[in-house]
């Protein structure tokens, strides 16, 4: 049972990693996480402007990260939906700074999302190494 339970974890998450933006949205995402994506930020007009779209993404990160580390139902909807919300809004914010990167002329802007993606990447790695976390998603029952 426990065998088919890390299976099934192991799956899911490498479906959430693997989305794109074509994939149709979880059938019923945190509003707040929807409304901040609805808007692509890939042509800020300054690093400031850069710098605060990322500050606003990794403090909504970072409040579901505290919903998921604290008590609730180990179910799809009270522990996976906010896990697949984090997946979601990171990976939305961080391929916008990795697009930044990449093309804008500005030198500052440029600067501003490659300290965004490493801001993101260090938050990711926190996800990964959470306890809490694993302890909630490895509760859900997968029969």
């Amino acid at each position: 049972m426990n065998a088919a339970r890390t299976t099934l974890l192991s799956a899911a998450l490498l479906l959430s990693a693997c989305a794109t933006a074509s994939s149709p949205p979880p059938a019923d995402p945190p509003a707040a996480v929807h409304a901040f994506l609805s808007e692509l930020h890939v042509a800020p007009a300054s690093a400031a402007d850069f710098t605060a779209y990322c500050e606003a993404s990794h403090q909504r990160l970072s409040a579901l990260r505290t919903q998921l580390e604290g008590p609730g139902p180990n179910t799809i909807e009270g522990a996976f939906a906010p896990f697949d919300a984090i997946y979601k809004l990171g990976s939305s914010t961080y391929g916008e700074a990795n697009l930044v990167t990449e093309t804008n002329p500005n030198a500052d802007i440029r600067a501003a999302a490659e300290q965004c993606q490493q801001r993101l990447s260090n938050f990711f790695t926190e996800i990964s190494l959470s306890r809490p976390i694993y302890d909630r998603l490895n509760a859900i029952d997968a029969s």
